[in-house]
């Protein structure tokens, strides 16, 4: 829309509308004690659920409490999969109501394995939060933002290749969701997204003069 109102070419500019300090509370402790999994972050079909509950059995895992939020989405869909949802050896919810972000917040920081199995670029915020509480999140190769935390050296895991049951036997170590924590920060934070902004509107400026 830049270009075209302006009649430039730019590759990139840099924006970003929600701050990591919008989505979750920075210094909040970690909890190494999780214990859940997370299927999806809503009730669309994008979210490829039976796949996922497909791929959980074949992996024999046990004794998990799973769940999948549907607080929103397609009914119709929500019902479809309802009907299916079942991985033997673990007990499964849909999360239906609406939270505060607070209480949603306090959710996710007891999931051990989130899987987000969307190709396209879907569930961000869900995406960074867990990764900040210090859950293994799985991501489809097909979406644009796995490979763009891989590019930022972020700790983040394949769908197709790296979801194996061992994931589910230990949760990160305090070390290793630190290391996650300060490279979010880097990236997402208030102060560095008016930075990257700034410098984006400046060189929109600056190829402005030049016309």
């Amino acid at each position: 829309m830049i270009q075209k109102l302006l009649g430039l070419k730019r590759p990139v500019f840099n924006f970003w509308y929600y701050p990591l300090e919008k989505i979750l509370e920075t210094d909040a402790p970690i909890n190494l004690n999780k214990s859940k999994v997370m299927i999806g972050n809503s009730g669309f079909k994008t979210n490829n659920h039976l796949d996922v509950f497909k791929r959980l059995s074949e992996l024999k895992i046990k004794n998990k409490e799973i769940f999948s939020p549907v607080s929103y989405g397609d009914q119709k869909y929500i019902s479809a999969i309802r009907e299916k949802a079942l991985i033997p050896g673990n007990t499964f919810a849909f999360m239906e109501d609406f939270m505060s972000l607070q209480d949603y917040q306090n959710v996710l920081d007891d999931v051990q394995v989130a899987i987000l199995n969307t190709r396209r670029q879907q569930a961000v915020g869900n995406i960074i939060a867990l990764i900040y509480a210090g859950a293994k999140v799985f991501i489809s190769e097909r979406s644009t933002f796995f490979h763009y935390l891989k590019r930022n050296k972020i700790k983040v895991f394949s769908y197709e290749k790296d979801l194996l049951s061992h994931h589910f036997d230990t949760a990160f170590s305090q070390k290793e969701i630190e290391y996650n924590r300060t490279i979010l920060t880097k990236i997402f934070s208030s102060e560095t997204l008016k930075k990257e902004l700034k410098k984006s509107v400046e060189e929109v400026f600056s190829d402005l003069k030049k016309k």
